[in-house]
């Protein structure tokens, strides 16, 4: 090849002779031919790289009219002659989706050149040693045998440098430094075993490795409901790490057997889509409890950060592969939102508990679970609201670090005990273990919304959002406390992005239909229809109706409200009676939702319809019922 005359490459075990055509090991020697030889320079030229097939199509067929199968049939060709494997690769390794990687290490040794005795080079007086001519090599580190820091709990193996003590592939990590702006999204990983059964693998590995990084000081992860949004979708990294405000991105995939588990996972620059680190894994499933310790042990070091302190203080939950399995089986169930997929993941994490009483993060997952159940209305409150607060007590005595589990018991105080004390104290309690877990965040900004302090609740639907920009729930409750205040367009914008993430956001389209009918606009009356029934559409008709001036068509709107949803929206028929300035009806209504015990009522403050009502001493009673202050 013109670009390499006369020099000799290894790769792998390789000699390659690129003039010659030819590859040699062991005293065997094969000739490949032309467009092959292009295609392993091509790779050399980009050791560690993630090659597109594009970028092949160019690079090595040039002008030809060919299809991406010829890369294909070319990259098998090439493994065949370097007696690789697609499935244990040590020098091809495929990225479904973007390109192929050599992770073989290289070398490149120039040719000897005739030198003329007495001519001195110019340039090389005093020049110092480590500028004379050596070979060039491209770092790969070798495989090597990894020392186990053992780190508290039940026997915690951790990996904390070189590679691991079982086998997996040394990592490449390109020379130079990282960006200063340390921010990563963990994606959900592929699965590609054969039977394609192990979704709920992939999915907790990724998100267990997220939960292991968002404890390691200087490095900000994106939450997993922004994350996992771009789940089986086909979307180029750049975008990704634009869409989330991530500058690194980490792809994965899992394909498990019986009893084997191979993971590899990568990192990536959102920027430019450059590779940064990779790594292969090969375990026994009983040792799979590791992998995301070690994961995250080797992103830190590709970061730059400092990770062992963090993973010791945050050790590996169970020993049990049975529990962990339940457990992970349980998030990929709660994962549903629906009642189905919370029944089907209270039972796993009981199992998992059952097998391991001392597993903290499955009381956690327990707890969520009937936090989702009780929040949703999937059970009534007082069933649901009162497990949550268990399972997050169990939880605090085995892990008291957990910032969830404080915030868990912040909702639980916030949505049905009412006792707000308790509510700021277990959020100021999550927010001090955990000040960028967005749940937490999102949590004491609820409070705060609740309260009246909409400065700060908007502070901390903010914060929360940066870590966590895809999470529908919080550009809603973003833009009720910017309606709170009165800024409608700003509002208008925060739900319309909680509706552009998630399309069938309950109350969606009921909040931009508000919002639009306090404007005069018309477009809310179709916004409100487009509210789903048990989402208020009736009631929002009613007040759309009745800000436009569409006195008949609001008063049928509001009859239908009581006839049909008496029961589940008095606090909205209230608020549709207190926008008439009818406060007697107003109140009877609050009344009755008090009663109900209606997940909203607690939010009385924060609906403007109300404001009419604060001179009235039946609204100081009924705050004075539910412990709010003025």
């Amino acid at each position: 090849m013109d670009e390499h005359p006369q020099a000799v490459w290894r790769i792998g075990n390789w000699q390659v002779s690129p003039d010659l055509g030819e590859i040699s090991w062991d005293g065997r020697s094969k000739k490949l031919d032309p467009r092959a030889m292009r295609l392993l320079m091509f790779l050399a030229e980009r050791p560690g790289q993630v090659v597109a097939v594009r970028e092949l199509l160019d690079g090595v067929w040039g002008k030809a009219v060919v299809t991406s199968h010829s890369v294909y049939e070319a990259i098998a060709a090439l493994r065949q002659a370097l007696e690789d494997s697609s499935d244990t690769p040590e020098y091809i390794v495929t990225l479904p989706r973007r390109g192929y990687r050599l992770i073989a290490p290289v070398e490149i040794t120039p040719a000897p050149v005739e030198i003329t005795p007495p001519q001195e080079p110019i340039g090389t007086a005093g020049a110092d040693p480590i500028d004379a001519p050596t070979k060039g090599i491209v770092p790969a580190p070798p495989r090597q045998r990894r020392a186990a820091v053992v780190l508290g709990g039940a026997a915690f193996a951790i990996a904390v440098i070189g590679t691991v003590a079982w086998f997996s592939r040394g990592a490449h990590t390109p020379s130079g430094r990282v960006q200063v702006d340390k921010s990563i999204a963990v994606l959900p990983f592929l699965d590609l075993s054969e039977k394609k059964d192990q979704e709920y693998f992939a999915d907790g590995l990724a998100e267990e490795l997220l939960d292991v990084l968002a404890n390691v000081p200087g490095l900000r992860v994106i939450g997993r409901t922004s994350s996992f949004q771009f789940k089986n979708k086909n979307e180029d990294v750049q975008s990704i790490g634009a869409k989330l405000g991530a500058s690194y991105v980490v792809e994965g995939s899992v394909r498990r057997t019986e009893n084997h588990v191979r993971v590899a996972a990568q990192l990536i620059r959102a920027a430019d889509g450059s590779h940064q680190w990779s790594e292969i894994y090969d375990r026994s499933v009983s040792d799979a409890l590791l992998l995301e310790a070690e994961l995250a042990a080797s992103l830190g070091r590709a970061l730059e950060l400092s990770v062992t302190s963090s993973l010791a203080s945050n050790p590996i939950e169970t020993s049990s592969p049975e529990a962990n399995d339940h457990y992970l089986r349980g998030l990929h169930a709660l994962d549903t939102y629906t009642r189905a997929g919370t029944e089907e993941a209270a039972n796993q994490f009981q199992a998992a508990i059952a097998l391991d009483p001392q597993f903290a993060a499955a009381f956690i997952s327990l707890g969520k679970t009937h936090y989702i159940d009780a929040a949703f209305g999937f059970v009534p409150p007082e069933v649901g609201f009162p497990q949550v607060r268990e399972n997050a007590q169990k939880a605090l005595k085995l892990n008291p670090q957990s910032a969830i589990a404080h915030a868990l018991l912040a909702r639980v105080a916030t949505l049905y005990t009412w006792d707000w004390q308790e509510a700021q104290r277990e959020s100021d309690a999550a927010l001090a273990l955990g000040p960028q877990n967005p749940f937490a965040l999102f949590a004491a900004g609820d409070l705060a919304n609740i309260v009246g302090d909409f400065k700060r609740s908007e502070r901390l639907f903010r914060a929360s959002l940066v870590s966590d920009p895809l999470n529908p729930e919080t550009h809603f409750m973003l833009g009720v406390a910017l309606l709170a205040v009165g800024r409608l367009e700003d509002a208008e914008a925060a739900v319309r992005r909680c509706l552009a993430i998630s399309p069938a956001y309950v109350f969606g389209h009921f909040l931009l239909g508000d919002i639009l009918s306090r404007q005069g606009r018309e477009e809310s009356v179709a916004e409100c229809k487009r509210e789903v029934p048990e989402g208020g559409q009736l009631t929002c008709l009613a007040g759309a109706y009745d800000r436009l001036g569409r006195r008949k068509e609001a008063d049928s709107a509001l009859e239908a409200a009581m006839q049909e949803h008496g029961g589940s929206e008095a606090f909205w028929i209230a608020a549709a009676f207190a926008n008439r300035r009818q406060d007697t009806r107003a109140f009877e209504w609050l009344d009755r939702a008090y009663r109900q015990k209606e997940p909203v009522v607690e939010y009385i403050k924060v609906t403007s319809d109300f404001n009419t009502l604060k001179g009235d001493p039946r609204y100081k009673a009924l705050l004075d019922r539910m412990h709010l202050p003025e």
